[in-house]
């Protein structure tokens, strides 16, 4: 994800771990993004909700692949 982009908009990315609180853990672009509601292997569609200089923490909007 360019650092460019602003929170709250819709991105696309494939699930790889899960964090230790249950959240989704997703790379874009290097960055490290958790995603709430998402589990290894999906394919998800989510929103940027917090910004950080070293991980995004995001909301699930859609499961494209489960």
């Amino acid at each position: 994800m360019a650092r460019d982009l602003k929170a709250g908009e819709i991105q696309e990315a494939d699930i790889v771990d899960l964090a230790h609180d249950g959240r989704g853990v997703a790379r874009v672009d290097g960055q490290t993004v958790f995603i709430d509601g998402a589990l290894p292997g999906e394919r998800v569609r989510f929103r940027v909700f917090k910004r950080r200089r070293q991980l995004d923490e995001s909301g699930l909007v859609e499961v494209l692949v489960g």
